[in-house]
């Protein structure tokens, strides 16, 4: 018969047997655990979470689920709070059952890979978790590990992890044979006599307010900034409509490769909608992680291409072709590229060995670059682009100059409009036919829609009345949501709290009034009111009123005096090959409207430069003789007075 050890070695290679006993499992795991939690672990993060889990859900009531984390061998001290661990939760059913209980807003934090410990300030001791009732006290480190530069600590009592910078583990630690970053920290903490140029390598991070109580997640960790410590990662507060598997799995991704310099085997997710008390026994109901699952569904694949192509915005957005693998019995033959940098920092292009993750119904991810290339980044004919503010994605600078990008916007508008039968596929042969704009599209008549590819009689009439009908009892909101002018992040749910909250938004452009509802910023308040005289001048070229005439008819509206007052009054400005806020806020200011398209009816195109003559705005300019000025020119202009 084997022993425990032996089949925990066996498992670790092969997985699970048909017959495997509670019993036997239960020994597993309290040996397994043993192991895990002092350093010399016998199984993978992923292979013990796996075995815990298997128990979890064939016996639920099982003794040894209370039991797991090892108490100390030394230094045993009863903890002064109850460190309890999280509850998983790893599908979209579990998210939703448990979002039911629990209301947003919560607040999502990075779940470090590291070791559970403790500092109370009022004892002057640091502890790590053990079992999480019987702990060790190790406060030796307390003057030698990183914890920041806290201030003020009376009566603090702060739970976080100790945990190395993956980029230190590689560069002092792994060339002389140290297996991993936890295993390691494990070994420093535990140590019985402390090493303090090891010591010096850990940092502490703090996620947790033990004392004072009755704070909130989101109370806590401002606490903790303002008091000086290094406070795990976390990114404002999220939604209910936001905890999806497929959304967190993306998350964990983007801050693993971008945000989070250490590593991170999931996330948290805490309810933010009020505190809750510190639990004595068991595990927060309140709170969860969710960690993204491997169990077989990995493989080492090689890259044949990237595909990059324009979201509606203009956003270049990779799709990573690989050679076709079978993963858990489906084969896949592309991943998300998630962003440019994720390409760009993780050398990927063709060639390159990826370590590939397939979980449920989440899209094939990339979690590890094995062999890295040259990455591949769009090509030049893709239009020239430019790197966001964050360095993180890549948007083009004319992405009206873009078929896919006016093909993706034409049929959003459409279909924002609710008209049937507008699909891509029939929007690519309108453009191809000559009808190119959304203006061109709602003019087209029964005649129009013959001479397209592919329209015969009874589609022709039926999409010539239903544009005709629809656009004809369009809601403002529809519009605006459909223009897709008024900047990112304004989905329908949020037009509709606006207009419920604010109706006379396009008329007063009140930023502070604006930012005054829930869920709303200054920065993004001012997003939206920057593009209202953009999406005014849309209504006019489209010709809708819908309750608006008066307000389309007199635009611009300025506030703080009278559009007739202003040099720009009245007119169209158009910008073609870069981007500048501040040059858009002087034209308003100016009373002018800065629009997206050149028509007989612009007043002037502003230019990066006059050698880039090749942009449909520069075409359309020529074709209809408008002024083109580079931005000096512009703002030169005598009647500007710049």
């Amino acid at each position: 018969m084997l022993t425990t050890e032996e089949l925990i070695a066996n498992y670790a290679k092969n997985g699970f047997g048909l017959h495997m006993k509670e019993s036997v499992c239960a020994d597993m795991l309290r040996i397994a655990a043993k192991n895990y939690y002092n350093a010399t672990p016998l199984l993978s993060d992923a292979a013990f979470d796996e075995l815990k889990d298997f128990i979890a859900e064939n016996w639920p009531s099982a003794a040894v689920l209370s039991e797991i984390g090892a108490p100390p061998a030394r230094n045993r001290v009863k903890l002064p709070h109850f460190m309890g661990s999280m509850d998983k939760i790893k599908s979209d059913v579990g998210l939703s059952k448990w979002a039911t209980i629990y209301a947003e807003p919560y607040v999502i934090s990075a779940k470090l890979d590291g070791v559970s410990g403790m500092i109370d300030f009022g004892r002057h001791r640091m502890y790590t978790r053990g079992d999480g009732n019987i702990g060790q006290d190790v406060t030796p480190l307390l003057s030698l590990v990183n914890i920041g530069n806290p201030t003020n600590t009376t009566g603090l009592c702060v739970r976080g992890e100790f945990i190395m910078k993956p980029e230190t583990f590689e560069r002092k630690y792994q060339p002389l044979g140290a297996s991993n970053p936890r295993n390691l920290v494990s070994g420093i903490v535990n140590s019985k006599i402390a090493d303090p140029s090891k010591c010096a390598d850990v940092d502490f991070i703090c996620y947790e307010v033990l004392s004072p109580a009755g704070l909130s997640q989101s109370e806590q960790l401002k606490l903790l900034a303002s008091h000086g410590f290094n406070v795990v990662y976390n990114n404002g507060v999220f939604k209910k409509s936001q905890l999806t598997a497929d959304f967190l799995t993306n998350l964990i991704l983007v801050w693993k490769q971008c945000m989070v310099e250490y590593e991170i085997d999931g996330v948290i997710i805490t309810c933010d909608a009020s505190a809750f008390p510190h639990k004595s026994s068991g595990n927060p109901e309140h709170s969860v992680a969710f960690k993204t699952a491997s169990g077989g569904q990995e493989a080492e694949v090689t890259v044949t291409d990237v595909i990059w192509t324009p979201s509606q915005d203009g956003y270049l957005k990779p799709r990573v072709r690989i050679e076709p693998t079978s993963i858990g019995g489906v084969v896949v033959e592309y991943a998300t590229g998630f962003n440019g940098a994720f390409i760009r920092d993780s050398g990927i292009g063709p060639g390159a060995v990826v370590r590939l993750i397939r979980s449920g119904d989440v899209i094939p991810y990339i979690v590890e670059t094995i062999t890295p290339v040259p990455p591949k980044m769009p090509a030049a004919d893709m239009g020239e682009y430019a790197w966001t503010s964050s360095d993180i994605d890549i948007v083009l600078v004319n992405p009206e100059d873009s078929a896919i990008v006016r093909e993706k916007n034409i049929a959003g508008f459409f279909t924002s409009l609710g008209v049937d039968g507008l699909s891509a596929g029939n929007v690519k042969r309108l453009m191809n036919a000559g009808f190119d704009t959304i203006k061109k599209i709602l003019d087209m008549t029964h005649g129009d829609f013959l001479k397209v590819d592919g329209f015969k009689d009874k589609m022709a009439a039926k999409l010539s009345t239903n544009i005709r009908e629809k656009f004809a009892s369009a809601t403002i909101q529809q519009i605006l949501i459909g223009s897709n002018l008024i900047g990112r992040g304004f989905g329908e749910k949020k037009i509709a709290k606006i207009f419920q909250d604010y109706p006379n938004v396009l008329e007063e452009r009140n930023v502070a009034k604006l930012a005054a509802i829930p869920g709303f910023s200054q920065k993004t308040a001012a997003e939206f009111i920057e593009n209202v005289p953009r999406f005014m001048a849309f209504l006019g070229e489209i010709g809708w009123e819908g309750g608006m005439a008066g307000l389309v008819a007199q635009m611009p509206v300025v506030v703080g005096g009278m559009a007739g007052d202003k040099p720009l009054a009245g007119k169209s400005i158009a910008l073609t090959g870069f981007r500048d806020k501040e040059l858009e806020a002087t034209i308003v200011a100016s009373g002018g409207n800065v629009t997206g398209t050149v028509s007989k009816n612009t007043f002037a195109l502003i230019v990066k430069s006059k050698e880039d003559c090749g942009s449909t705005k520069y075409q359309s300019a020529i074709k209809y003789g408008v002024p083109v000025y580079t931005q000096q020119e512009f703002k030169q202009l005598p009647q500007l007075g710049l």
